[in-house]
């Protein structure tokens, strides 16, 4: 399990991971994230918006070859009431879980 800060200047290169037999569960605390995913078979990446409290789970393996990266923060975004360095960055708890 890990946690990784990203001030809203913030970029996370694409890349895909290689750890066979596992998932990846990625929660978002704070600032929303623009969050990128090719998996194959895709003609063209997406671009998902992950809000505070959101969850995306996905196969960390190489066969499956998911390109993903966090291409920017959105600054004011994070929901009333948590607090002040929620406010301020995005946090991504990540747990990864293998079989």
């Amino acid at each position: 399990m890990a946690t990784i800060s990203y001030p809203p200047s913030t970029r996370f290169p694409p890349h895909v991971d290689h750890c066979d037999n596992s998932l990846v569960c990625l929660t978002s605390l704070g600032l929303t994230s623009r969050f990128m995913v090719q998996a194959p078979g895709m003609s063209e990446k997406q671009v998902l918006e992950l809000s505070s409290g959101d969850l995306l789970v996905f196969d960390a393996s190489s066969a499956a070859n998911i390109l993903h990266g966090v291409e920017g923060i959105v600054e004011g975004s994070c929901p009333e009431g948590l607090c002040e360095t929620l406010q301020k960055h995005r946090y991504g708890v990540q747990c990864r879980l293998t079989f």
